[in-house]
């Protein structure tokens, strides 16, 4: 099961354009054209699911100062999956049988009056705090395409590897948090961007607990 692309997702594939708006500067948005500067959109998908379950976490609208604080609400009966296909009281103990979780960051940089020619993302300072000892990293970087803002085609890529538990795996659970920093370049990695914070949050998740 794919969940629908949202209304504010367009019709953008992956390309190399000419950024826009600002005075000077490298900046991240969530578009090639239009959408929010100094912002990025961010997925959730669960680790080499057949189902290809992808559920969008941030749009970019909610970035402020650059930076944004996601929560995932694990409440039985949510769409997200780490309520509806992680916890046992909706799937029997399926959820167990899930690995790992990605967490994806997509958006464009913008020159904004820097020359640009040789485009580069990075993801930094990873930290993960996990009740049962799922650890994450940084699993996909310094993707060299200007513009990543198809479903699936990320700029930057997260991963979690859930603690084992009752013969499967344990997910994140509330009080758990993932945290890490997102910039870009146009000119190979000589100038940055600023860095753009993203916290994420788990509220009232089982995760299918040992």
């Amino acid at each position: 099961m794919t969940h629908a692309a949202p209304i504010w997702y367009g019709i953008l594939n992956d390309q190399t354009v000419g950024g826009g708006g600002g005075s000077g500067g490298i900046t991240i948005a969530s578009a090639a054209s239009g959408g929010a500067d100094n912002a990025c959109m961010i997925d959730n998908t669960i680790l080499s699911d057949a189902m290809g379950i992808q559920y969008w976490l941030e749009d970019g609208s909610n970035f402020s100062s650059n930076a944004v604080t996601i929560s995932i609400d694990g409440t039985i009966g949510n769409t997200h999956p780490d309520s509806a296909y992680w916890t046992t009281a909706t799937t029997g103990g399926r959820g167990g049988g899930f690995a790992g979780d990605q967490i994806r960051v997509y958006g464009s940089i913008r020159n904004n009056g820097v020359a640009g020619s040789s485009y580069l993302w990075n993801a930094h300072s990873y930290a993960i705090s996990s009740s049962y000892g799922s650890t994450g990293s940084i699993s996909g970087n310094n993707t060299t395409t200007q513009t990543r803002v198809s479903w699936g085609s990320a700029a930057l890529t997260t991963e979690i590897t859930f603690a084992s538990g009752r013969g499967g795996y344990v997910a994140m659970v509330d009080g758990d948090s993932v945290s890490f920093d997102v910039k870009g370049s146009c000119d190979g990695g000589t100038t940055w961007s600023t860095d753009y914070a993203v916290t994420i949050n788990w509220t009232n998740s089982t995760g299918d607990q040992p």
